[in-house]
């Protein structure tokens, strides 16, 4: 019989502690349940930290009066008050033109517009949409292609990598027609001043030159 009265009274006070537990966390608005982080300050309040792409919160839950405070509201702050990150700003520039001269085998004129794009704080990339112009006695080549010029760095200065694809319109004596022009190469970037670049680069892939070095302005 004592058996069976201590287990019903132990019941009873789990029961009571579940049910209690269960209120406490009623009466807090569903809102304030995504809480980042949590911490039992003393042992009749609990300080919930509230993480909302809107705003922070500090909420004090307090167990004896079952009554929530807001004691601090930090509203986000607009974007426009944020200083522009090197990289931001590098994105929102407004691109880059390059003239580039050839004085290989069969000499041309290249000329470029680009945008610049950079995913870190440390690697940059030139997008450049590029057309040019070949010709000799025998040979004529007119045609268009994309660039990416890599960079190890944000001032756009040093050594960089490059690929090429596009296409081009060749005339000769031996053939008539389009050609693919896709290479790969690189080159030395030398700053001459804020926003202008010296570069002699050099490439290697299937097209009508099969290599061929540029001297470029870029700017």
């Amino acid at each position: 019989m004592f058996k069976k009265l201590i287990g019903i009274i132990l019941g009873l006070i789990l029961f009571l502690i579940i049910s209690f537990e269960a209120n406490l966390f009623a009466e807090i608005p569903a809102y304030y349940y995504n809480f980042g982080k949590s911490s039992v300050s003393d042992f009749e309040n609990i300080k919930l930290l509230i993480n909302s792409p809107d705003q922070a919160c500090v909420l004090f839950y307090s167990m004896n009066t079952e009554s929530e405070n807001v004691l601090k509201v930090e509203k986000n702050v607009e974007q426009s008050e944020i200083p522009k990150t090197l990289g931001e700003k590098i994105r929102s520039s407004k691109g880059c033109y390059i003239a580039s001269l050839s004085p290989g085998l069969i000499p041309g004129i290249y000329l470029g517009y680009g945008w610049i794009t950079s995913d870190s704080s440390s690697y940059l990339k030139e997008n450049v949409i590029v057309l040019h112009v070949n010709a000799i006695n025998v040979i004529r080549t007119a045609g268009i292609s994309i660039t990416i010029n890599n960079f190890k760095n944000l001032d756009r200065k040093g050594y960089f990598t490059s690929v090429n694809v596009g296409c081009d319109y060749v005339a000769s004596l031996a053939y008539v027609g389009l050609l693919p022009n896709v290479s790969v190469g690189g080159g030395y970037s030398f700053k001459i001043s804020k926003n202008t670049f010296f570069r002699i680069s050099w490439d290697i892939g299937i097209k009508v030159l099969v290599s061929n070095i540029k001297l470029s302005i870029v700017f």
